[in-house]
Order: structure tokens, then sequence, then C-alpha cells
């Protein structure tokens, strides 16, 4: 599966909540996205074998950045109560959020080798 091209729009849905709190907090960084990304690999992954998962832990700001960006996957998942997703989108499998989610991950790794501790958000702010 190329994530890339089959769930570009995804990416794109998830990206988008982090650029614009990156954009209004100034302070974030690459590893507390990474973290973020991390945590919710593991929530899905829970959900996938029937499991609970252990709460997110961090500092407020990246506990915030974790609940707006699993609000955003829950709603591609078709998970967000009261929100259905509009008739024209298809809602994603558990499986390929995780794939999405991983990409991300790498992406984050990736930029941030590049370009430091912003190097991640500076490279996404230029699509966003």
């Amino acid at each position: 599966m190329n994530v890339e091209e089959e769930y570009l729009d995804v990416l794109q849905n998830i990206e988008s909540i982090v650029n614009e709190l990156a954009q209004a907090d100034t302070a974030l960084s690459d590893y507390e996205v990474e973290k973020v990304y991390n945590g919710l690999i593991v929530h899905y992954s829970a959900q996938a074998a029937h499991k609970s998962a252990a709460p997110f832990s961090g500092e407020e700001r990246t506990r915030y950045l974790f609940m707006r960006v699993k609000g955003m996957c829950d709603f591609r998942l078709g998970q967000l109560e009261g929100q259905p997703l509009p008739q024209d989108i298809e809602p994603v499998e558990l499986r390929a959020m995780m794939a999405c989610l991983k990409r991300l991950r790498k992406s984050v790794q990736f930029w941030t080798k590049e370009g430091g501790r912003k190097g991640y958000l500076t490279y996404i702010s230029n699509f966003l």
C-alpha cells in the first residue's frame, strides 16, 4: 500500500491540524508532534487488539495536540460520535489510519534530521 497516494487526504487532514496548532503556538516542536503520533499509534494498536491503551501523558500543549489530532483521526475512521462523515467521504480502516500515522512519524523523523527541531513543522507549513 502506497500511503501517500491512497490516503493523501487523510495525511493532509492530520497535518492541517498540526500546522494550525503550530501557527498558534510557536513553541511547539517536532519532538512533541512525534510524541503525539507515537501516542496515537499506541492508542489505535490497542483498539485494534480490543485492549485499552494507557492515557496519553505529556505537557498541556502536547495533550491538547493529541486530542485535536485524535479527533481528526476518529472523524476519518467514522468513530466521532455526533459527527458522521459526509456521504462523499468513505471511512478509513483502522490499519490504514495506523499506516498513515506511521508515515507521518517517519516524515517527522526525516525533516527533523534535515531541518532541526522544527524541520517538520516548517516543511508542512509550506504546503498547508
